[in-house]
């Protein structure tokens, strides 16, 4: 008798049924991510951009600054800002302060949020 094993879902976002975030009211917020992955794990990466697409999904502005090291290339793609480093120091605050200019002056509140952060509350950008 054969038996069958689940589906592995292994995609971003890949196996969830409905979005898990309601499209913002307000139109003066945008969310600013760091990323900096300097082992280059796959699983940082993958929370990375599953946190991104969710966020795109409902038209919440997103930018993202990513940090890359040595002679690698960039992770995340489409990212605002791409910097280059050999130093494993101080990335997150470096990351947001060199992002803050290349956003548009029409976002007045900004929401730095680490990459993996997923919030239980569909409207938490309104909410916010």
């Amino acid at each position: 008798m054969a038996f069958k094993t689940r589906k592995r879902f292994v995609g971003v976002g890949e196996g969830r049924s409905k979005p898990i975030y309601i499209e913002p009211t307000v139109h003066d917020t945008a969310v600013l991510i760091p990323f900096y992955n300097p082992a280059r794990y796959k699983r940082i990466l993958k929370n990375a951009l599953y946190v991104i697409s969710t966020l795109k999904e409902k038209n919440i502005p997103v930018f993202v600054a990513e940090c890359v090291f040595h002679k690698y290339k960039p992770q995340i793609p489409n990212a605002t800002l791409v910097l280059k480093s050999d130093s494993y120091m101080f990335y997150k605050e470096q990351l947001l302060n060199k992002l803050v200019p290349h956003v548009p002056k029409k976002y007045t509140k900004l929401i730095f949020l680490d990459a993996d952060i997923i919030f239980d509350t569909p409207d938490w950008v309104d909410t916010t």
